[in-house]
């Protein structure tokens, strides 16, 4: 006996004998392997009650014409002896084969120049063997089911849609990849054109104003000649020492009190260039000061003091004493007067 079944993948309705339950076929109709087994749908209906014999139905008979007009689908199952003999044929180079990552799973259509060979695929980047595949794993039940199937044929539960990402083959790959070297080529060859016309545009516009300085530095720095080579001659200013003053200068002071006879000397950086007596004969009561004056010729910065000498009647130095040091400025050069105390 046979009985019907339909296809899962595009759900033609097929006819199979009672013995081929179980195993595989592909459909005719799809070319999908399918597995046959029969379906609740297609089950016969349980024998009509008995009818009376007074309410006798006539049974008119099929012609044979109606008959021939339904066709039936004979499917022939797949032995385990012939699907072992079955192998896959080598794909050609200009052919496309499917491939499955077998790290992350994706499905990527290959050029048939990659069969056999390193691929990295472009989900997670791990290199594996190409290899042509047309059976995937269910992720319910974990059987082989074909790769293109959208409802697995043993548990019955709808599959991802079968969409493949597809490769460049190895030529064309190595085209793209010239493609791409020939376009970084010629913007490295603008950048560097680029670059250069800026460094001439650089070193022309320095010439041209170290020029137009030099043009103008002889025009107004005069150029002195020399019989062997031409130099610039810069002058450097001659700053003069300062030559300190000197002149005539009168010198006043003021003896200490005494009484008989004072000597007096001016002394100019140790030196005596001016001395003069002082006397006291007593007419009044107690010794006085005298003042005294000295006209010399002096230089600015010269140590002036005055010297004092106390003389007996013999001329002999009794006591002695010296006023205080001062030094001769500008001031004193220029109104030819200092004054030195005591």
């Amino acid at each position: 006996m046979s009985f019907h079944f339909r296809c899962p993948f595009c759900n033609a309705k097929l006819e199979a004998e009672d013995e081929w339950e179980g195993s595989e076929t592909t459909c005719p109709k799809c070319t999908h392997e399918i597995g046959i087994e029969r379906e609740p749908e297609f089950e016969p209906e349980p024998p009509a009650p008995p009818v009376n014999s007074s309410k006798q139905t006539q049974v008119i008979p099929e012609s044979t014409s109606s008959v021939e007009k339904k066709s039936k689908v004979a499917l022939e199952p797949v032995s385990s002896e012939a699907k072992s003999k079955i192998t896959l044929e080598p794909v050609p180079n200009n052919a496309v084969f499917s491939f499955i990552c077998p790290v992350c799973g994706t499905i990527v259509e290959l050029d048939g120049s990659f069969e056999g060979q390193e691929y990295e695929c472009t989900a997670c980047y791990e290199t594996s063997i190409a290899k042509r595949t047309t059976e995937k794993k269910c992720p319910f039940c974990g059987k082989n089911i074909n790769l293109r199937a959208t409802i697995c044929r043993f548990c019955k539960k709808p599959q991802k849609p079968f969409t493949p990402i597809t490769s460049l083959s190895n030529a064309e790959s190595a085209k793209t990849l010239t493609s791409e070297i020939k376009i970084i080529q010629h913007r490295y060859r603008a950048i560097i054109i680029g670059i250069l016309s800026i460094s001439i545009i650089i070193i022309f516009t320095l010439k041209v104003n170290d020029a137009s300085r030099d043009k103008t530095s002889k025009e107004t720095v005069p150029i002195a000649r020399d019989s062997q080579s031409e130099h610039r001659e810069v002058k450097t200013p001659i700053v003069e020492p300062k030559v300190p003053r000197s002149g005539r200068i009168k010198i006043e002071g003021h003896t200490p009190r005494f009484s008989g006879t004072l000597k007096v000397e001016c002394c100019l950086n140790g030196s005596t260039v001016a001395s003069t007596i002082k006397r006291f004969d007593g007419t009044y009561s107690g010794p006085l000061s005298k003042s005294v004056e000295f006209i010399v010729q002096a230089t600015e910065g010269d140590v002036c003091k005055l010297q004092y000498y106390l003389l007996n009647q013999y001329g002999g130095v009794v006591d002695s004493s010296e006023s205080k040091e001062e030094v001769i400025g500008e001031y004193e050069i220029r109104k030819e007067k200092l004054i030195i105390w005591p």
